[in-house]
C-alpha cells in the first residue's frame, strides 16, 4: 500500500478541529460542586461537550483511511461504547453490594 499524502494537524480547518479538553472543565466542575437541578444540567452539558467533536474526529479518520471506512468506524464506535459500558457497570456493582441509596449518595 502506497501512502500518497501525509496528514498533518495543520491540514485541519479550525472549525473541524477536535474539542479542547479545557472547554469541558467548567461543566465537569459543575458536576462536582452542584446539586439537584444544576447537577443534571452540568451532566447534560458535560456529555454534550464531550461528544460534540466525535463526528469531526470520525470524518478526519475517514480521510486518513479512505479504503477501510467500515473498519475504522467499527473501531471508534466499539471503543466509545465499550468504555461507556464499563463505566456504566461500576454503579451497578455498587448498587448490588450497597443498595440504590448508597449508590446515588456516592454520585451526589
Amino acid at each position: 500500500m502506497q501512502l500518497t499524502r501525509i496528514f498533518m494537524v495543520t491540514d485541519v480547518a479550525p472549525s473541524t478541529a477536535p474539542a479542547s479538553p479545557r472547554r469541558e472543565a467548567p461543566a465537569f466542575a459543575g458536576i462536582l460542586f452542584t446539586h439537584d437541578p444544576m447537577l443534571i444540567l452540568s451532566i447534560l452539558l458535560f456529555g454534550f461537550l464531550l461528544w460534540s467533536s466525535f463526528a469531526a474526529t470520525i470524518s478526519m479518520v475517514h480521510e486518513l483511511v479512505p479504503t477501510q471506512i467500515g473498519l475504522i468506524l467499527g473501531h471508534f464506535m466499539g471503543i466509545a461504547m465499550g468504555a461507556g459500558g464499563i463505566g456504566g457497570s461500576i454503579p451497578g456493582v455498587i448498587t448490588d453490594h450497597f443498595g440504590l441509596t448508597a449508590t446515588l449518595a456516592t454520585f451526589t
